[in-house]
């Protein structure tokens, strides 16, 4: 009986330190107040409303989409004129641009309902808000967890 014991507590304990981990999004975006601003709310966002976590890739230099087609993001953050392509848009300011993976992978199925959910909530007043807080120095993940909870949106 001990030996038993034993055995099943052997066999258990290892299976405790797997984990399945989730799909998870990775997010570009450069050093600019507007676009961790962005990047922040969305992270936060599609994470509360889908499970799905979000990561994010330093911009350092280049276009907007050139780490969509090195496959090295599923997300890109842009600011300016509003591309045709873009799945996601605020006050024609700031925009999103998808690769395949969040619009074709069943495991991110929820994620462009999501983002258009965001999109029809989300004014341009609110993002002005949101940035000057984050250009005031204030962490954007914690900015945007705070706008969200006001607004009663997680």
């Amino acid at each position: 009986m001990r030996s038993l014991v034993l055995l099943a507590m052997l066999l258990l304990v290892p299976a405790a330190g797997w984990s399945c981990f989730g799909p998870k999004l990775y997010i570009a975006a450069d050093d600019s107040p507007v676009q961790q601003a962005l990047y922040a709310l969305v992270s936060i966002y599609v994470r509360e409303k889908t499970g799905v976590e979000s990561e994010l890739v330093s911009r350092e230099a280049g276009q907007v989409g050139d780490l969509i087609r090195a496959d090295r993001a599923d997300l890109e953050v842009g600011t300016g004129v509003v591309p045709e392509a873009a799945v996601f848009r605020v006050a024609d300011r700031v925009w999103l641009l998808s690769g395949s993976r969040p619009l074709e992978d069943l495991q991110f199925s929820l994620v462009p309902k999501a983002l258009k959910r965001l999109e029809q909530r989300l004014t341009g007043e609110l993002l002005e808000q949101l940035i000057a807080r984050v250009a005031a120095g204030e962490p954007p993940l914690a900015a945007a967890r705070d706008l969200l909870r006001r607004q009663d949106w997680i």
